[in-house]
C-alpha cells in the first residue's frame, strides 16, 4: 500500500508471506543415529514493513526509512554430523525452531555542494529464536552429554545441567547493526572534460554468532577505503586503497567437526542405559552401557576465512565505445 503524503513524500506498508521448501536428508540421517532428521519441514515467514521515501531541499537530500518485523517458523539451518561407520563428516538440513527479526533501515544521500555528495546507511536487525532445540547446545551445557531427541528423558547428562534450548539466542551469521558512510568529491581540473575524483567509504558490521549457541562469534568489523585520480568520458586512472586500517577480523566462520579428534577412543559408560543401546564411532555395539561420547575429546571445530590485509594499487580503465 502506497500513500503520497506530498509530491516528495511517499508512505508505504508491505505484507508478505514466504516459504522455503522442505526436503529429505535420507539415509545419511537415519543410519547415523538421527532418524528424526530423515526429512525436514518447509520454512515459513510472515513479513511486515512500514516506511517512508522522501526528497527534500529540491532533491538535494534523499531520505528513506523503514521498520520491519519478520516472524519465521521451522527455520532451516545446516548441522554437521559424522558417520558412525566410516567416520566421514557431512552436513544435513535441520529445522532449528522459530524466531523473529525486528528491524529498522535508514538510507540518506545529500548533495552538500555541486562537487561533494555524502551518503549514509544504517540497518538494525535484532534477531532472536523464540523456540528451538539443538543437540550440541545440550552437549555444551551438560559438560559433554548426549541428547536424544526421540527420548529426551533418557539423555546422558553428566552435570545435570543439560539444556538443548536456544531460545533467546540470535540467528547465526546475522549482524545486529550495520552502517556505512560514503563521500564522493569531483571537480574539473582543466578544459576538455578532465575531472579530479576522490571517493572515501567507511563500513561497520557488528559481531555475528557463528552458530545457534551465540558463542563463538566473528568480531565487529570496520573497513575503510579510498580512491583518488583523474577521469574523462573515455578513461579513468588513479590510486586505490582497500582495508586502509588493516582490519584483521575474520569475515566469516563455520562450525564443523574435527574428525581426527572424534577418532580418539574416549567412551563413557552410562549406567542409565541398557547394554549396547547406543553405538558410535568410539562405541562398538557389544560394549555394555556405552555412549560414543566424542564430546569429551573436543570434537567441534570452527574454521574461518582470513581477511585480505591492506591493499594499495593503481587502477586504469578505458572505454572502447563511442
Amino acid at each position: 500500500v502506497d500513500f503520497k503524503l506530498t509530491p516528495d513524500i511517499t508512505l508505504f506498508a508491505n505484507f508478505a508471506k514466504g516459504t522455503k521448501p522442505g526436503g529429505f536428508n535420507g539415509a545419511v540421517a537415519s543410519t547415523n543415529g538421527r532418524p528424526e532428521d530423515v526429512t525436514f519441514n518447509e520454512e515459513t515467514s510472515k513479513n511486515y514493513e512500514i516506511g517512508m521515501k522522501s526528497a527534500w531541499m529540491d532533491n538535494r537530500l534523499i531520505a528513506n526509512v523503514s521498520a520491519f518485523f519478520l516472524d519465521a517458523t521451522d527455520i532451516q539451518l545446516t548441522t554437521p554430523i559424522q558417520s558412525v561407520t566410516t567416520g566421514a563428516v557431512t552436513s544435513i538440513a535441520t529445522n532449528q525452531g522459530s524466531g523473529e527479526i525486528k528491524g529498522l533501515e535508514l538510507e540518506a544521500r545529500f548533495a552538500a555542494t555541486e562537487n561533494l555528495t555524502l551518503g549514509l546507511t544504517y540497518a538494525l536487525a535484532d534477531t532472536e529464536f523464540t523456540e528451538g532445540c539443538d543437540d550440541f547446545q545440550y552437549t555444551l551445557t551438560s559438560g559433554g552429554g548426549v541428547f536424544r531427541p526421540t527420548a529426551p528423558a533418557t539423555s546422558f547428562n553428566p552435570t545435570g545441567l543439560g539444556d538443548c534450548s536456544i531460545v533467546g539466542n540470535p540467528f547465526p551469521l546475522a549482524a545486529k547493526n550495520t552502517a556505512s558512510f560514503t563521500a564522493d568529491y569531483t571537480r574539473p581540473i582543466r578544459d576538455g572534460g578532465m575531472n579530479l575524483y576522490v571517493n572515501g567509504d567507511v563500513s561497520f558490521t557488528d559481531k555475528r554468532a557463528v552458530q545457534v549457541h551465540d558463542n563463538p562469534y566473528t568480531p565487529s568489523t570496520t573497513l575503510v577505503g579510498l580512491r583518488i585520480g583523474v577521469q574523462t568520458d573515455k578513461w579513468r586512472a588513479g590510486l586505490y586503497a582497500r582495508n586502509l586500517t588493516n582490519e584483521d577480523a575474520v569475515p566469516s566462520a563455520t562450525r564443523w567437526l574435527h574428525s581426527y579428534l572424534i577418532g580418539i577412543n574416549n567412551v563413557t559408560l552410562d549406567p542409565g542405559l541398557p547394554p549396547a543401546s547406543v553405538a558410535g564411532p568410539n562405541c562398538p555395539t557389544a560394549t555394555p552401557n556405552c555412549v560414543g561420547n566424542a564430546s569429551y575429546s573436543l570434537p567441534r571445530g570452527f574454521f574461518g576465512i582470513l581477511r585480505r590485509e591492506r591493499q594499495v594499487g593503481i587502477e586504469v580503465t578505458y572505454n572502447l565505445g563511442d
